[in-house]
């Protein structure tokens, strides 16, 4: 490992070792001192960029979902195979099966994914420009005062709590591979720790915790990490067995969602 850590451009990206199979560059890396396996957003980055080498160039992914099924280890690689099970002029799907080196003897598979590409087709409708001012007549003959749920204040719904921040990205990240790449690996970060937070909880408070079913789905691929996002993440619902959070990231357009 370097001296100074792994960076993200590092953690980007997969190298072939035979017709489908693919392997990550570093070992995963870990959240910080929270758990001992290895970070769930470092797998989804092989897994994204091993779909895009076995997908041809004038596709573009627009959904990945995934399932965790057996921890990552630091000390090991990930070795990716990539199956092409739907080919047509517009869309592709692809499954991804995830393994690492078992403690003692066969792989373990890590993860299973099912990434979904399509070409991109031209506009339906385009931007014609801005409407001209106009004033606005309404006959209201039915509405009295204080009878608006704004002026009464009943039935408002309860504040929702929403984690947000502003990131960007400083590595440099060539290509629509590397930057969808990156940005799963982002937006994978403490998706289950978010109850315990807004909880009162402190991180090292939880026991087994990880995002074990991970789904992202991408609006516009005319983005650039390097620049100002802003990421927003809540969570659904929250039991003592499980939860459901959801975020998104965009600045001027919506850039993906994810559950």
């Amino acid at each position: 490992m370097p001296k100074d850590g792994i960076t993200l451009s590092q953690q980007v990206g997969v190298e072939p070792l035979d017709s489908g199979r693919y392997i990550s560059p570093v070992n995963p890396i870990r959240l910080g001192s929270l758990s001992p396996n290895g970070f769930g957003g470092s797998c989804l980055t092989v897994a994204v960029s091993a779909a895009y080498h076995a997908t041809c160039n004038s596709f573009h992914l627009y959904s990945i979902a995934s399932h965790s099924l057996w921890p990552r280890k630091p000390d090991r690689e990930l070795v990716c195979h990539v199956e092409n099970t739907r080919r047509s002029r517009s869309f592709e799907t692809s499954t991804i099966l995830m393994a690492r080196k078992g403690d003692y003897g066969p792989s373990k598979l890590c993860l299973i994914a099912i990434a979904d590409f399509h070409i991109e087709a031209p506009r339906s409708m385009k931007y014609q420009g801005l409407l001209e001012m106009e004033p606005i007549t309404r006959n209201t003959p039915n509405l009295g005062p204080g009878t608006s749920q704004a002026c009464t204040g009943r039935a408002h719904q309860a504040p929702v709590q929403v984690e947000a921040e502003r990131f960007r990205v400083c590595d440099q990240l060539s290509g629509e591979a590397d930057q969808l790449s990156a940005l799963a690996f982002y937006m994978d970060k403490g998706l289950a720790y978010i109850p315990a937070f807004h909880c009162g909880h402190r991180g090292s408070d939880a026991g087994a915790c990880a995002s074990l079913d991970f789904s992202l789905q991408l609006f516009t691929r005319k983005f650039t990490l390097h620049d100002w996002n802003i990421s927003e993440q809540k969570t659904i619902v929250a039991t003592m067995q499980g939860y459901i959070a959801k975020g998104g990231c965009g600045v001027k357009t919506v850039v993906c969602s994810l559950v």
